[in-house]
Order: structure tokens, then sequence, then C-alpha cells
């Protein structure tokens, strides 16, 4: 990240304004998706799978930490604990410890791409049976 700085923002801000476009269009979204993968429209649940699974991600970007930093803000904190969470119960005894959030994670582009209090309305309208799914809604 320290090396190739601008190339790493230019990438992350193209992520975002993906994202972004994804939770405002979703139905375009899907669409596009499945024409770009084909071989997911061929069986018989491919497109319910790509719904629900671009639907579900929809739902969980509408985090708070999201809502009011921008796309893409990571709280270094959490990060931290659930990296902790995950060596307690699933490393081997001799993993070393995970690094910190901090040494591979920034938060210099999340203000960059922020929705308006309509869109996260659009949003969680257009997600709330999905947001049901996963038990926050």
């Amino acid at each position: 990240m320290e090396r190739n700085k601008e190339l790493v923002d230019n990438v992350v801000a193209g992520i975002l304004e993906g994202i972004r476009f994804m939770l405002l269009n979703p139905q375009e979204a899907m669409e596009r998706h499945l024409k770009e993968h084909q071989e997911l429209a061929i069986g018989k649940n491919g497109k319910l799978y790509v719904e629900l699974g671009l639907g579900m991600t929809s739902a969980i970007m509408i985090a708070p930490e999201s809502v009011e930093h921008g796309l893409g803000y990571t709280d270094f904190a959490e990060i931290d604990k659930q990296a902790s969470f995950v060596k307690q119960y699933a490393a081997a005894g001799g993993d070393r410890e995970p690094p910190k959030a901090d040494t591979f994670c920034s938060n210099d582009n999340a203000d960059k791409i922020t929705l308006t209090a309509s869109e996260w309305e659009q949003i969680r309208s257009t997600t709330n049976k999905y947001a049901k799914l996963l038990g926050t809604g």
C-alpha cells in the first residue's frame, strides 16, 4: 500500500464506485452480472443465487460506519477484534498473531464515495427482505 499508494487509491475508488452503482441500481447490476457470467443463468436457480448474493451484500453495506463516514470506511478496532476471534477459535496453536488492521487497511478514500440520506433510504427499502434473511431487518 505504501509503495503503490496512487494505484491502490485508484483501485479502491473504482471498487467503491462499483459498490455505489450496485446499491443504487440493483436490478441493472444483477442483469449486468448475469450477462457477464452467462454460466450462472444456465442453472435453474442461478438468477436467484445472484439476486440473493447481491441483495444480502447490499443489506450489509448499510452499516452505521458506511452511512456516517462513506463507503469503504473501516473500523480498525472491529477488524482487529474479528481477527482475534478467528485466531482464538480457528487457528492452530503455533499460528502467528494476526497483523493489526491499520497495517493493511486505510480510510483514505472512505469519505470520497458517499450517499445522501434519501439514497440510503432507497437502499434500505430495496434490501429490506434480504436484511430479514440475515436477521438484521
